[in-house]
């Protein structure tokens, strides 16, 4: 195909569920990881957390890895989502939550059984003249698959004993962990202490495991995706636990493999911001083993961002892999850089939000051949639209949804683009709002990047990477909101300048 006969229907620009995306034909040719960085990064042994902000692609970069290990014969690997933990922790487990004390202890126990997972491929694969070591992977499935059913049972017998009403209690002591276990019947009441059936079968179970890695020739990873949506079915403190308990037993037992095998976690930069604020070591694994994903500089010009390569290195892959991308950039956008600034000042700087606002133009001007501002103009209200509703996603975690939406319709009554805190305070109080934590939610919003701070030097800050020092917000701050919501809330552009924006 001809480049003066491309229109912009020709174009993949991807999606923005990375599950979906990561199914289509072309995805290994359209992904985009300028000069393999991220894949060399995580090729480092103490490297164990993909991190960034929702949206930034953690789920894509897994899915490339995953599928380009197991084109590999020395490589084998596979992604964990939360729908599958989730089975598999109501099927192992009988009660409602596992306690604390032993989480760590848990979250190895599950990792070995997705390790042993990929053992049994290693058996499927194994050619049919390799008896001795078809021989040796039956042995070692038949010997962890005995203690994983033993341990089954043992729960299974455990919970049909222990009435609705008893309870669950559990402790560390120097031999091992314990489950106190309460039952009541009529007047009296029975404790007995058990060894935990995890616990017990452990140390047997990973020994073998770490044997067989250290023995094999491949490179064993084990991506765990969506581990924070468990936020959904506990309490926030209990979800804060089993998350610092799980990046704890990750680090534990990828120290104690040998090699380059290891089980990788994907996390959301604002999960990890509420780990932060339980407990401060949890910080020294995050720093020192996770790779954050980051698509924005600020200081390269917008058509030169980590982040446009990506949308133009796509547009090539969709209809020539010779095509150079400086031949993209002329041939299908403006001379200026007017079209990147204008995109990139709407987005967090995120792989999402640009391929949204890429693939709305696309649904609305198909035959078109060249993308202008004009056009660009007149699908910024739906883009506006998804925007927010990809902010409500975060928000929700806060557990101030209903606050912060209600504060929204408050400024976008005011119809102002920048604003003081005094300004918002007397607006909503002639209204008769609620202003007891008005402060309180413009620093929640500021934190989001759905408001920016105006400067002393005339230039707009918006926050979109999670752990930046926060500046200071108090009653003298002057807020300005996101473009990428004013078109949502009516407000006007008129009197801004968006050469001022800059991204922290």
């Amino acid at each position: 195909m001809k480049l003066n006969e491309v229109r912009i229907k020709d174009f993949n620009f991807g999606d923005v569920d990375g599950s979906d995306e990561s199914l289509e034909p072309k995805f290994q040719d359209l992904f985009y990881d300028e000069d393999s960085f991220y894949e060399k990064e995580l090729s480092k042994k103490k490297k164990f957390i993909i991190y960034g902000r929702k949206g930034t692609g953690k789920t894509l970069l897994a899915s490339y890895l995953n599928e380009k290990m197991r084109r590999n014969a020395n490589q084998s690997s596979k992604i964990v989502s939360y729908d599958e933990y989730i089975y598999e922790k109501l099927k192992e487990f009988k009660y409602d939550s596992v306690k604390k004390e032993e989480q760590s202890l848990f979250w190895r126990y599950v990792f070995l059984q997705q390790f042993v997972d990929l053992i049994k491929k290693d058996y499927e694969y194994a050619r049919f003249w390799q008896f001795y070591r078809k021989r040796k992977i039956k042995k070692l499935i038949e010997s962890v698959t005995r203690q994983f059913l033993e341990v089954q049972q043992f729960i299974n017998e455990d919970s049909t004993e222990i009435k609705n009403s008893g309870k669950f209690n559990s402790k560390i002591s120097d031999l091992g962990a314990e489950l106190q276990v309460n039952s009541s019947s009529g007047s009296t009441q029975k404790t007995t202490s058990i060894e935990s059936p995890y616990f017990k079968k452990y140390k047997e179970i990973e020994t073998e495991v770490l044997n067989y890695l250290k023995a094999s020739s491949k490179v064993y990873f084990i991506f765990f995706d969506d581990m924070d949506r468990l936020e959904e079915t506990m309490d926030l403190d209990e979800f804060i636990d089993l998350m610092i308990s799980m990046i704890y037993g990750a680090q534990s037992l990828n120290r104690k493999i040998e090699g380059n095998s290891k089980i990788v976690l994907l996390l959301r930069s604002d999960i990890l911001k509420l780990l932060f604020g339980k407990s401060g070591d949890v910080n020294k694994p995050i720093t020192s083993g996770g790779i954050e994903l980051i698509w924005y500089e600020s200081n390269a010009a917008a058509s030169d961002s980590p982040l446009i390569k990506m949308v133009l290195y796509k547009m090539s892959k969709s209809i020539d892999d010779n095509i150079p991308l400086s031949e993209i950039r002329r041939n299908f956008f403006p001379t200026k850089d007017t079209i990147f600034k204008y995109m990139m000042s709407r987005s967090f700087g995120r792989p999402r939000d640009i391929v949204s606002f890429f693939n709305i133009y696309k649904k609305k001007f198909p035959e078109d051949q060249k993308i202008v501002l004009n056009n660009m103009q007149r699908v910024e209200k739906e883009y506006s639209e998804w925007f927010y509703k990809e902010i409500s996603n975060e928000l929700k975690i806060t557990g101030k949804f209903d606050e912060v939406d209600k504060l929204l319709k408050s400024i976008s009554e005011l119809g102002k683009y920048e604003f003081t805190y005094h300004k918002l305070f007397d607006f909503m109080q002639k209204r008769q709002g609620n202003t007891d934590e008005l402060l309180e939610l413009l620093t929640l919003l500021v934190q989001l990047g759905v408001l920016g701070i105006r400067l002393n030097t005339g230039n707009i800050e918006f926050r979109y990477r999670d752990y930046n020092i926060d500046k200071p917000v108090n009653i003298h701050t002057k807020f300005v909101v996101h473009y990428g919501l004013r078109k949502l809330l009516s407000i006007s552009f008129n009197d801004d300048n968006e050469k001022n924006i800059i991204y922290q």
